[in-house]
């Protein structure tokens, strides 16, 4: 069973735990539809990274799995639980992430006259490209929304990558960059 639209401090929410229904095996709940609806796309078996990669890239033109098989040295498995900070708007970048499974959840805030904007991010996205690669601060706070599994390339690995593996990095960044194209 699945509800949305509604926070977990809400009124909607404490009447359905005081029956016990909120809590209850096989039941679900997201604060919006989006949110309920994003999450099929992110309940799929943990993995390895070249699996990630293909679904995060195959869109953007053909991966091929030998050419980013060498990808995996590079990568770190991460798996966080619900409410991790993963970073703060205006930290130093430390990485790109690639979600394998679960849910982050990027907050912008801007200037004070500005609405503030929140995201989801689900399996087989990107996080962190855009500062990481520029080497700007972080440009919001990310959260983990549903526990997550990760793949982290840190600034450190990304150079190794370059050095090590040029045409690997030079197909990757390139994924990363039409990626950014097709936002």
């Amino acid at each position: 069973m699945v509800f949305c639209g509604f926070n977990k401090d809400s009124a909607v929410a404490k009447a359905l735990e005081s029956v016990h229904v909120l809590n209850a095996q096989h039941v679900e709940h997201f604060s919006t539809f989006n949110d309920a609806m994003d999450i099929a796309d992110s309940q799929e078996q943990p993995g390895e990274p070249l699996n990630t990669l293909i679904k995060a890239f195959s869109s953007y033109g053909d991966i091929d799995p030998d050419l980013f098989r060498p990808m995996s040295k590079y990568l770190e498995h991460l798996s966080l639980p619900e409410d991790h900070v993963l970073w703060k708007q205006g930290d130093s970048p430390d990485g790109l992430y690639i979600i394998e499974s679960g849910v982050l959840r990027a907050s912008y805030r801007f200037a004070e006259h500005i609405q503030h904007v929140e995201e989801s991010m689900v399996s087989g996205t990107l996080s962190g490209e855009l500062s990481a690669l520029s080497a700007l601060p972080r440009n919001a706070t990310v959260v983990v929304e549903r526990a997550v599994t990760l793949w982290k390339l840190s600034t450190e690995n990304l150079t190794r990558l370059e050095m090590e593996e040029p045409r690997l990095a030079r197909c990757f960044l390139r994924l990363v960059l039409k990626g950014l194209f097709m936002i």
